[in-house]
């Protein structure tokens, strides 16, 4: 299922909520509400939307599926992650597919990644490195 999304200036004052359960830390989020109620656990309705940011992102901590290009910090996804390169770590419950990530990778399923600097932790067992040979 495809939905558009109206692209907002994110720096933009009048777009900030005080009304949530973090302080003004510059990690990007994806969050639902239902009504008034912020979503804070991944619930069936949501998994029909995927978290497409094109952008640099230094953190990134989402209840969706992510898509996105470079990012400078850590991935946290209590869904999928299908990202390009990574400087930190990336923690998933469902399935990760990058380039390169300079931490370690923990996954609840199936990870896939050119190059990992630290660990793979995945439970769905199947790892897949990819490198050059030289």
């Amino acid at each position: 299922m495809s939905y558009l999304v109206k692209k907002i200036d994110i720096d933009s004052q009048k777009n900030f909520s005080t009304d949530v359960p973090w302080g003004n830390d510059e990690k990007l989020r994806a969050v639902l509400y239902k009504g008034r109620r912020l979503i804070l656990e991944p619930i069936e309705e949501a998994m029909e939307f995927t978290f497409n940011y094109d952008g640099e992102a230094l953190d990134i901590e989402s209840y969706l599926p992510i898509i996105c290009n470079d990012v400078r910090g850590n991935i946290s996804s209590k869904s999928s992650v299908e990202c390009n390169d990574v400087g930190g770590y990336i923690s998933s419950n469902e399935s990760v597919s990058c380039n390169d990530v300079e931490g370690y990778v923990i996954s609840n399923d199936d990870v896939c990644c050119r190059d990992v600097g630290g660990y793979i932790n995945a439970g769905g067992m199947s790892i897949v490195v990819m490198w050059e040979a030289m």
